[in-house]
C-alpha cells in the first residue's frame, strides 16, 4: 500500500455525491496509519459503503421492476388501453389508470390468446409491450383510422408477470366485464369459408322445424328445405367455424355471459351475437352438423371438437337468459314452443311443466309460430318490471359450471377453476380464492376438499383422477382438469344441471306433490 503522501487528489465530486465522496476522503486519511488499517475499519467501511450505495429496498416501498407497469391502487383501479388511431403503421397506445367506480366508458375484449409466443408488439410512452399474434391481429381489426378507441384487454391491463396482481384482477372480472359498454368478441380471421357457415346458420334459423317428428332430420327433409348434401363442402365450413379455439376458451363463459351486450368479430365479419343464436338452436336440437358429416371418416377429432364448441355457446346462452328471471322465461318459453315432438317429452317430465299455464302457453304457440317472439318478449318484460330479482339468484356452483363446460381449455390448468369463480354462486368463498403462487397440485386438492365440503363427495368422485394420472402427485381421489376433459356431459345432462338454476321455484305444496 502506497504512503498516505503518496495517495493522487481525488477527482472533483459529482454535486449530486459531493457528501459521499468528502466523507469517504475524510475517512480513508483518518483512519488509515501507515500500511495497516486500524481494526474494525473494513467492517466500518463496507457498512457504509452498503448504507451509501447499495441500500437494501424498503419492503413497504413500491417497486417498480418494469417501466411500462404502473402499480394499481385500490381494489377497484383497473388499466386501459387507449388505442391510437391508425391505419398501416404499428400499433400504439397508452395504459390508462382508471376507477370502476367512476364508470369508465370503454369496451372489453373477449380472445383466444392462442399460442403464447410473443413476437408481436405495441407501442407505448415509456416503452414496448409484446403481445401473441392473435391479440395482435385482432386490434388490428379494432383499431379506427381517425379516433382513438378505449379497450380493456387482460394481456396488456395486467401485469401478467405479477402473480399478486393476477389475483386482484381476476377477483374484478365480474365487474370488468359487466361494466363495459360492450364485449369484442375476437373469433380470429376469416380462412375463407366464415361467410359460408354464417349462411348456413342464418338458413338453419329461419326454417320451420316444427314438422320434424324425431329429433333427428333425414335426408329428405333436408333436401325438401335446401339444404346441402351430407358431406358437402358448406358443412366442413361449419366444422371450421365451431373449432375456432374462442368457442372452447375456459375465460370468455364470464365475459360472454356477464357482457350487456356483444359484438361477434370473425376477419371482416360483424354480428351481433344474437344474429345466429336461433339458428344455432335449432342445429344442436336436431343434430344438423352431425348429419351433414355422418359419412365422412377420418375426422372424429375435428368433429369433437366442433360440437364442444357449439355446446359451450349452447351453455353461454342459456346461462346468459337465466340472469334474470323474465329472460329466463322469456327464453325457456320460446325454446318449448320451437322444439320437435321429442324434445317436448322434457316439458312433461321436467320441473318447467309444472308451472302453472306454462305448458299451456307453449302447446298455443305451437300452433301460431308467429306469436312466439312477441308473446314471450312482451311475458319476460312484464315478469322483469313487475318482480324484478337480483341475477346472483340464479347463478349456478362451480362444480355445475365446471361439468357444464368440462371441454373448456386454457393454458395454465389453474384457470379452468378461476375462470369460472365470477358466474359461480360460490365463487367467493375463501377456500375458492386463486393463487398462482400455489402448486397446480395443491391448487386441485384445495379445491376438490372444498367441494366434498360443499356436499359434490359422490360426484367428486365420479370425476376422479384414479390411476389415470401420471403427471400430478395428487391423491387418486382429486380430479384434475385433464381427467374431467375425458368426459362429455351429454345435451340432456346438460340441460338438468341448467334447469336446477333456470327453473323457478316452485310452490312448496307443488314440490311435495311432485316429490
Amino acid at each position: 500500500m502506497p504512503p498516505l503522501n503518496d495517495i493522487p487528489d481525488l477527482p472533483p465530486p459529482d454535486p449530486d455525491n459531493a457528501t459521499v465522496s468528502n466523507q469517504l476522503e475524510t475517512l480513508v486519511r483518518d483512519e488509515f496509519k501507515g500500511n495497516m488499517p486500524v481494526a474494525g475499519f473494513l467492517e466500518e467501511l463496507e457498512t457504509m459503503m452498503k448504507h451509501e450505495f447499495f441500500a437494501e429496498i424498503d419492503p413497504e416501498l413500491p417497486v417498480f421492476p418494469d417501466p411500462l407497469w404502473k402499480p394499481l391502487v385500490g381494489k377497484d383501479e383497473i388499466r386501459l388501453l387507449r388505442l391510437d388511431a391508425g391505419a398501416s403503421s404499428g400499433l400504439k397506445g397508452e395504459l390508462l389508470h382508471v376507477h370502476l367506480d367512476k364508470n369508465p366508458a370503454y369496451e372489453a375484449l373477449s380472445y383466444a390468446w392462442g399460442p403464447p409466443i410473443k413476437t408481436y408488439e405495441i407501442t407505448l410512452p415509456n416503452g414496448i409491450l409484446r403481445i401473441t399474434e392473435s391479440l395482435f391481429r385482432g386490434i388490428m381489426r379494432l383499431r379506427r383510422r381517425g379516433t382513438s378507441r378505449l379497450l380493456w384487454i387482460d394481456q396488456l391491463c395486467i401485469n401478467q408477470d405479477d402473480n399478486i396482481e393476477k389475483v386482484q384482477q381476476i377477483l374484478l372480472m365480474q365487474r370488468i366485464y359487466s361494466s363495459a359498454s360492450r364485449v369484442l368478441a375476437w373469433l380470429g380471421e376469416d380462412e375463407g369459408d366464415t361467410g359460408i357457415a354464417l349462411r348456413l346458420l342464418e338458413q338453419t334459423g329461419k326454417t320451420d322445424t316444427s314438422s320434424l317428428q324425431t329429433k333427428f332430420v333425414s335426408a329428405a327433409w333436408m333436401a325438401k328445405n335446401g339444404f346441402p348434401d351430407a358431406g358437402h363442402g358448406d358443412w366442413f365450413a361449419l366444422l371450421r367455424f365451431w373449432r375456432r379455439p374462442w368457442f372452447r376458451r375456459a375465460w370468455v363463459v364470464q365475459e360472454f355471459v356477464l357482457a350487456k351486450d356483444v359484438l361477434i368479430i370473425c376477419g371482416n365479419a360483424r354480428l351481433s351475437w344474437k344474429a345466429f343464436t336461433s339458428g344455432h338452436e335449432k342445429m344442436v336440437q336436431h343434430s344438423f352438423l352431425e348429419w351433414g358429416l355422418y359419412s365422412v371418416g377420418g375426422i372424429q377429432e375435428e368433429k369433437n371438437q366442433a360440437i364442444s364448441g357449439s355446446f359451450s355457446w349452447r351453455y353461454m346462452i342459456l346461462l346468459k337468459h337465466s340472469t334474470t328471471r323474465g329472460s329466463m322465461f322469456a327464453n325457456m318459453l320460446r325454446s318449448f314452443s320451437e322444439r320437435d315432438a321429442t324434445g317436448l317429452d322434457e316439458l312433461n317430465i321436467g320441473v318447467w311443466g309444472q308451472i302453472p299455464l306454462f305448458k299451456e302457453s307453449v302447446m298455443t304457440l305451437r300452433k301460431v309460430p308467429e306469436a312466439i317472439g312477441p308473446f314471450s318478449q312482451m311475458v319476460g318484460h312484464l315478469m322483469d318490471t313487475q318482480a324484478p330479482e337480483v341475477a346472483t339468484d340464479h347463478r349456478p356452483s362451480l362444480y355445475d359450471l365446471l361439468l357444464l363446460f368440462i371441454k373448456s381449455d386454457a393454458t395454465n390448468p389453474r384457470d379452468r377453476l378461476f375462470a369460472f369463480l365470477g358466474l359461480a354462486l360460490d365463487g367467493d368463498a375463501l377456500s375458492l380464492r386463486p393463487s398462482y403462487d400455489e402448486s397446480i397440485e395443491s391448487v386441485f386438492l384445495r379445491y376438490a376438499r372444498y367441494f366434498i365440503e360443499t356436499g359434490e363427495g359422490f360426484r367428486l368422485l365420479s370425476h376422479s383422477s384414479g390411476i389415470l394420472n401420471k403427471e400430478l402427485s395428487i391423491p387418486s381421489w382429486v380430479p384434475d382438469c385433464e381427467c374431467w376433459m375425458r368426459n362429455f356431459l351429454t345435451f340432456s345432462d346438460s340441460f338438468m344441471v341448467l334447469s336446477r338454476y333456470t327453473a323457478p321455484k316452485l310452490p312448496q305444496q307443488s314440490q311435495s306433490s311432485h316429490c
